[in-house]
């Protein structure tokens, strides 16, 4: 046989007093405050570790690579040729003069064009035709920016 049933108004009324008790009752929020505590840590974190990174881009062991670090290094090719554009010299002249350059001790073709006595013993250092006819041209168009 079966054991008595409670009465359903007995269960209801045993289930809204249990209910009006947790409701009414003190709050229990450690729970709470635990996952706030660790979820505010963990922004935090993120937070000084992505500083972090931007202060030492050699160091991000893969985390940030392939992104450009904000710090660009010199491209003398490139500098050459806008220099080459505004006085009008073709770079072609330019990188041709570069190995007579270097052989007296100038660190690129840039320091003739902006010193005339390093262009007169680059021009009377010149041995072969092809040094010549770029150094020439290299001049004629300095006399010709000169003269504008």
């Amino acid at each position: 046989m079966r054991p008595p049933q409670p009465d359903t108004n007995e269960k209801l009324e045993q289930f809204y007093s249990s209910f009006r008790q947790s409701m009414h009752g003190p709050a229990d929020n450690t729970n709470l405050y635990i996952f706030l505590l660790i979820a505010t840590a963990v922004i935090l974190a993120l937070i000084a570790i992505t500083n972090w990174q931007k202060r030492s881009p050699g160091k991000n062991w893969g985390l940030n690579s392939g992104k450009p670090t904000g710090k660009s290094k010199p491209q003398h090719g490139k500098l050459l040729k806008e220099i080459g554009k505004q006085v009008g010299v073709p770079a072609k002249q330019l990188k041709a003069i570069e190995p007579m350059t270097q052989r007296l001790g100038a660190s690129s073709p840039l320091v003739a064009l902006l010193c005339p006595s390093l262009l007169k013993q680059l021009a009377d250092d010149a041995h072969d035709e092809q040094s010549r006819m770029a150094l020439s041209g290299v001049a004629r168009k300095m006399v010709e920016a000169d003269g504008d």
